[in-house]
């Protein structure tokens, strides 16, 4: 496996973007596996603290390979931001430069658990946007919406945190796949 430098206007900066890494395949639940901060390690479907790309400083996120509809061509994985149990945080720290202008997109849903879900995203430590979805959906049917959001660099490296601010269970929150983050286009 070779990691190799991201062309400019082209690749996506967020290593395991798409949540694919590692595979739920063999999981015991349709949720697929949790990862994070759990409450009890010796949980069945939990696997582990982190996930390639992703730390996860609290809470617990759970990917899903089965179970709901994947986002459209965005592989067969995708996350609920509130795992077995818990709200949680994932972040990653990738390069940028200073005043270029770059794109964070990807695609949002919720669980079909309930009826609207919210997640903030922090660059930096800052806030810089509530993602928010709403609407009945099933899990053959997510109606995953695509989002785009623009931000300018400050520093040389750049971390994007996003955390499920949705508050209404311990077990279901904000869906999410396909994260992305490229420079802007001229």
């Amino acid at each position: 496996f070779t990691i190799t430098a991201p062309a400019p206007d082209q690749d996506n900066l967020l290593a395991n973007g798409s949540f694919e890494y590692p595979s739920s395949d063999s999981s015991p639940y349709d949720s697929g596996y949790t990862y994070g901060q759990p409450l009890d390690p010796s949980y069945p479907g939990y696997n582990g603290y982190s996930i390639p790309g992703w730390r996860i400083p609290f809470g617990t996120i759970d990917v899903y390979r089965a179970g709901w509809q994947e986002a459209p061509g965005q592989g067969a994985q995708s996350i609920d931001l509130v795992g077995s149990p818990g709200a949680g945080l994932i972040a990653q720290t990738f390069l940028t430069q200073p005043g270029r202008e770059y794109d964070f997109s990807g695609w949002m849903s919720h669980n079909p658990a309930l009826l609207e879900a919210r997640a903030d995203v922090f660059l930096n430590d800052q806030f810089f946007v509530q993602l928010f979805h709403k609407g009945y959906n099933s899990a053959s049917n997510m109606f995953w919406s695509p989002f785009v959001f623009r931000f300018r660099a400050t520093d040389e490296q750049t971390t994007l945190a996003i955390e499920d601010v949705t508050g209404r269970t311990q077990f279901f929150g904000a869906a999410l796949a396909g994260l992305k983050v490229a420079s802007a286009p001229n």
